[in-house]
C-alpha cells in the first residue's frame, strides 16, 4: 500500500484484491460477485464490494484474477472520467 493506506495504482488494487480472495478461499468462502463503489473513500480511495458464499468447491483462481483485473480497470476508468484521476 501507499503512504497512509491510500491506494492509487491499479497493480496495488489487483494485488490486495487477490490477497483478499485467497484469504476468503482459505476460510471456505467463494466469490460470487465483485464491483467497485461509485462513491470514493474519504481520501479518494476506490472501494470494492464483494459478495461471498460459504462453499467447499472452488472455481479456478485464474477466472477470479480476470474478474479482479476487469473491475479494477473499470473502477479506474470511471473515476478518471468523474474526477480527472483515480484518486481525489
Amino acid at each position: 500500500m501507499e503512504r497512509g493506506g491510500l491506494v492509487r495504482k491499479k497493480a496495488t488494487h489487483i494485488q490486495v484484491l487477490q490477497a483478499v480472495l485467497e484469504s476468503a478461499q482459505n476460510n471456505q468462502l467463494q466469490l460470487q460477485g465483485l464491483t467497485f463503489s461509485p462513491v470514493q473513500g474519504g481520501e479518494g480511495n476506490i472501494e470494492y464490494l464483494a459478495y461471498w458464499r460459504k462453499c467447499t468447491n472452488f472455481f479456478d483462481k485464474t477466472e477470479f484474477g480476470d474478474i479482479i483485473r476487469k473491475e479494477v480497470q473499470e473502477a479506474h476508468q470511471f473515476f478518471v472520467q468523474q474526477n480527472g484521476s483515480a484518486g481525489k
